[in-house]
């Protein structure tokens, strides 16, 4: 009897261990819907208001840091006197190019955005070589970035957009970040530069739900912009 007592109890056992690892997994899950509930709800008064800030910067340059595959630099075409459109990975800025790369008023530069110039590392996702256009956008310089391949990165030149926005005039219309992790750094040093004050709209998307390192800082650069009259400063660009 006891090699029965026995057989229960390690049915029992792995049932429990089975469960509690499903009930982590449905958790989860749980979790990343509510997320992309949040994002969802975010995404239709983002997108008007950058509809409004496109249609008020009408004729000014605009500048689209993260431009992956050019949906929102050919947007911004419609009424940008000139795009400036940053794509670092080489892959991505092919098809940029050959999305883009026919309208006369954007410009693309195949380069990171970063608050220094200089070369740096850039990490392509796990899951690249078997998806590429799925996951070409997830690419990052931020090494602790949730599904970042430290074993397939590229070395890619990096841009110092303070520098940058100071040779496109006196206005700037809209300045769209969307870095993967490295727009925190690079918000960090544009507060503190005097160019900030020629940009009208700037639109950052966030990715502490990736890295939760940069959860802390992220929060306080929310904060600090809340209030900001000039620019208009929307941190929860989708």
């Amino acid at each position: 009897m006891w090699f029965r007592r026995l057989a229960r109890q390690a049915r029992y056992r792995a049932l429990s261990r089975y469960q509690y690892y499903r009930a982590g997994q449905l958790k989860g899950r749980a979790k990343q819907r509510r997320r992309d509930l949040a994002k969802a709800l975010l995404k239709v008064p983002c997108d008007l208001e950058f509809r409004d800030a496109m249609e008020a910067a009408r004729g000014l340059p605009a500048v689209d840091l993260g431009a992956n595959f050019g949906e929102v630099a050919q947007r911004l075409a419609e009424t940008a006197s000139v795009v400036h459109a940053f794509e670092p990975d080489p892959w991505t800025a092919s098809r940029l190019r050959a999305n883009v790369g026919h309208l006369p008023n954007v410009v693309i530069h195949e380069a990171a955005a970063g608050a220094e110039a200089g070369e740096i590392e850039l990490f392509r996702h796990v899951d690249f070589d078997e998806s590429t256009g799925r996951h070409c956008e997830s690419a990052t310089v931020v090494a602790a970035k949730d599904g970042a391949d430290r074993g397939n990165s590229v070395r890619v030149p990096m841009l110092a957009v303070p520098e940058f926005l100071e040779t496109l005039g006196p206005e700037i219309g809209i300045l769209k970040i969307d870095i993967e992790g490295a727009e925190v750094a690079l918000m960090e040093a544009l507060l503190e530069h005097p160019v900030l004050a020629r940009v009208r709209y700037v639109f950052v998307e966030t990715h502490e739900d990736k890295i939760p390192e940069l959860a802390a800082r992220t929060a306080a650069l929310k904060r600090r912009v809340r209030w900001m009259r000039h620019p208009h400063v929307n941190m929860n660009w989708w």
